[in-house]
């Protein structure tokens, strides 16, 4: 919970704030999720943890500088913080930044003290080689973050890093095997193959709306617009 001491009540609420923050995002309400996690540094301005949630919501609302300033801070209060690092290097990678992505990646794995810290690694991992052409690395290390985390998130990168190798179709078949399938997450990742192949661009369609209903962030409305454009 808090890593500080102090007020039992002010941490609580602290921790509250930043729970609710964590819902927010999920459901795409990323304005409301950025203030709630504000009250929390409000109550508790060392609290490593809110500050690592406020840099994962405003990388999903586009905001890089501010997400990078964030992870500064939080680094700032304590250093080894893995998941600080892994959102760094979204942040170089989004920028184009192969060397500084991968660096951000290693210092993760370093301190990553968990498989879910561990997978999250791979995914960047994952995510940096699809960016930069490398379509087989990115698959294999797409499977490595789903063997040590199979998250829904995990999930939706090898379908990804999938079609990247050209497997379009077996990435189809994973997304729609997912008990989560309702994940918009998952919706979205899967309009997003749907229209890429060329392939039933009516469920496309019903699903990348059915996506942006239950999360409004940017990347999902991209893909909305995507699959309209592609009809």
């Amino acid at each position: 919970r808090v890593e500080d001491t102090g007020n039992q009540s002010e941490i609580d609420q602290a921790w509250a704030y930043k729970t609710l923050a964590t819902a927010l995002s999920y459901t795409g309400k990323l304005d409301e999720a950025l203030e709630s996690v504000n009250r929390a540094l409000e109550l508790r301005p060392e609290y490593q943890g809110a500050l690592g949630d406020k840099t994962w919501i405003l990388r999903r609302a586009g905001q890089l500088d501010a997400a990078m300033r964030a992870s500064d801070l939080a680094l700032e209060i304590k250093g080894g913080f893995a998941f600080a690092e892994v959102s760094r290097g979204y942040i170089h990678r989004w920028r184009g930044r192969e060397e500084d992505a991968l660096d951000a990646a290693d210092r993760a794995w370093e301190i990553a003290d968990s498989d879910y810290r561990k997978g999250q690694v791979f995914a960047l991992r994952s995510s940096i080689a699809s960016k930069f052409g490398r379509y087989d690395d990115a698959m294999a290390l797409a499977r490595q973050a789903q063997d040590v985390d199979p998250s829904v998130w995990h999930q939706t990168q090898l379908a990804y890093a999938l079609w990247l190798s050209g497997r379009g179709q077996e990435g189809v078949s994973l997304l729609r095997s997912l008990k989560e399938s309702n994940h918009p997450e998952v919706m979205n990742e899967l309009a997003y193959i749907l229209a890429e192949i060329d392939q039933d661009l009516d469920e496309a369609e019903r699903l990348a709306r059915a996506a942006v209903a239950q999360s409004e962030v940017p990347y999902m409305l991209n893909t909305l617009g995507y699959v309209l454009y592609n009809r």
